[in-house]
């Protein structure tokens, strides 16, 4: 799965992101980060092989621990002679626009991440959940995460599901009030 983990740190990399060493004991928000984008990426459609389960702090993939534990340096350095595809490009613009440059992720980017990553996993394994559903689901899981970060994190969520074909003008207003709402 080492193939994977080149991918996420090109992705990581033309994001112009830095990260500390993973393997050091109190960087453990280089793990949760990589966690977290790792699985919102995949969740968009990038093509890994890593597994998630839905754990204490959301979406969790052990054979990528593994993977970042035994590759630190690349992890650091950002080392990846990977060159994405077009689909993949695509997929990495979202991130930047939908998550990285949200004025949330300032001074809440581990809440929000762990929001949206567990939003995106029940939406994925529950389907016909409505967003009532997930916001309720959510809170039975994680009751510590405010209302606020939850609701942010699940219109974000529809955002990144929502196909280029259905906006029009109309939908592209509301979502543009909404992003004001959230700030």
């Amino acid at each position: 799965m080492y193939e994977d983990l080149i991918k996420i740190i090109a992705i990581l990399k033309n994001l112009g992101l830095s990260l500390k060493n993973p393997s050091e004991e109190w960087n453990y928000e280089t793990r949760f980060f990589l966690q977290k984008i790792t699985y919102i990426a995949k969740s968009l459609g990038m093509d890994f092989s890593y597994n998630f389960g839905l754990y204490l702090n959301g979406p969790y993939c052990s054979s990528l621990a593994n993977d970042y534990y035994n590759h630190p340096n690349l992890v650091v350095s950002l080392k990846s002679d990977y060159s994405l595809n077009e689909r993949e490009l695509k997929i990495q613009k979202l991130l930047k626009k939908e998550i990285l440059s949200n004025p949330i992720i300032d001074k809440h980017k581990s809440e929000y991440l762990e929001a949206l990553g567990t939003i995106l996993y029940l939406k994925n394994e529950y389907p016909d959940f409505m967003d009532d559903d997930i916001f309720r689901k959510v809170k039975e899981l994680k009751g510590y995460l405010k209302d606020r970060i939850l609701i942010i994190a699940l219109n974000t969520a529809k955002k990144l599901n929502f196909r280029d074909d259905f906006l029009n003008e109309k939908i592209q207003e509301e979502l543009e009030l909404w992003d004001k709402a959230e700030d």
